[in-house]
This record gives C-alpha cells, sequence and structure tokens, in this order.
C-alpha cells in the first residue's frame, strides 16, 4: 500500500508575504523486519540540510506515534515548496508530521 499526500500551511502575518509551506510525501507499508525509515527523493536540492532533517525528524515522530501495527513505515518526500523570509524553522518539522499523519489515516483507510 502506498499513498501519495500533500500538506499546505498558509498563514499572513501582518504586512508581507506570511508563513508558507507545502510537502508532498509518498508514505507506504514495508516488510515488518525492515525499521521505518525516511528518503529524500525529491530533485530539488535547494532545502537546507538543517530544515530537512526537521522534515525528517517531524516525519517519523509521526510514524512512531501513529504508524500501522506489525508495519514498517517508509516516508519518502517527493516535492516541497517555501517562502524562504518567512517560514519559521519549526513549522518545517510540523508540516512534515501532519502529512504523515494524515497520509498514515488515509492508508488505514485503504486496509
Amino acid at each position: 500500500m502506498l499513498v501519495e499526500h500533500t500538506y499546505s500551511h498558509k498563514k499572513q502575518t501582518r504586512q508581507g508575504a506570511g508563513e508558507f509551506i507545502e510537502l508532498t510525501m509518498l508514505v507506504g507499508v514495508d516488510d515488518a523486519a525492515v525499521p521505518d525509515r525516511f528518503e529524500n527523493w525529491s530533485t530539488d536540492r535547494r532545502l537546507r540540510q538543517d530544515l530537512l532533517k526537521l522534515i525528517e525528524k517531524g516525519a517519523l515522530a509521526a510514524v512512531q506515534t501513529r504508524g500501522l501495527k506489525g508495519h514498517s513505515i517508509v516516508v519518502a518526500l517527493i516535492d516541497y515548496r517555501w517562502l524562504e523570509a518567512d517560514t519559521p524553522d519549526w513549522l518545517f518539522k510540523q508540516g512534515a508530521k501532519a502529512c504523515v499523519e494524515e497520509a498514515l489515516l488515509a492508508l488505514e483507510n485503504q486496509s
């Protein structure tokens, strides 16, 4: 089973562009003997490594709290967009967690 899911966060803050992040991830079930994992499949390499690590932490946190019993979960980041000037770093972790939680819910509903 495999789900592609896109999560968007938009918030206007005072004057200016505001907060914006959009993450698209593939979330799938793997053999239970394989540990949960995160992979970056995006071909765009502009994302700073510290932000990529935050996305990974958020994605794996969602898997730990909401994973499917008896299955290993694989999460792959396939695309992202954000406003570099106005999007706080913490939103990368929060957005990834929300994206994976929503994808896991969709996976549960498929079975």
